[in-house]
């Protein structure tokens, strides 16, 4: 053999070395993949399709406030900064109330977090777009 051959593994001083580290990696491997077939559940459904008129059902109110949200920000564009500013912190403190007031059923994807965090993050929010629009030399 010459020495710039490799004699393969299982053969030479450090095979027993590298055995057990297989075994070790192996072991570990098989492990994993017990730890995230428990973690997954023994039986995963292929996730249902929705038809688009019914997803659009569920998501009235989110329609509702992105068509808002688009015809202010068109208003600003053509207009005025300040009265879009304005229009657009209003916006959020009716999604805000509507978020405090209605069930997560009726909300869709509005619904992000715990009512309480959703709501406080929705009125911070507008009120720093109230003060920002009330800046001058905008």
């Amino acid at each position: 053999m010459s020495p710039s051959t490799s004699p393969g593994p299982g053969v030479g001083p450090d095979a027993g070395a590298d055995a057990g580290r297989e075994a070790h990696a192996d072991a570990g491997h098989a492990a994993g993949h017990e730890a995230h077939a428990d973690a997954a559940g023994p039986a995963q459904s292929a996730p249902r399709r929705v038809p688009l008129g019914e997803g659009l059902r569920r998501q009235t109110l989110l329609l509702l406030a992105l068509i808002a949200l688009v015809a202010v920000l068109g208003f600003g564009a053509s207009t005025s900064a300040v009265v879009a500013g304005r229009l657009l912190a209003a916006l959020l403190l009716v999604v805000a109330l509507l978020r405090a007031c209605l069930p997560a059923s009726l909300l869709g994807a509005l619904v992000v977090r715990s009512r309480g965090l959703d709501v406080l993050v929705m009125l911070a929010l507008a009120g720093g777009l109230a003060v920002l629009s009330a800046a001058p030399n905008l």
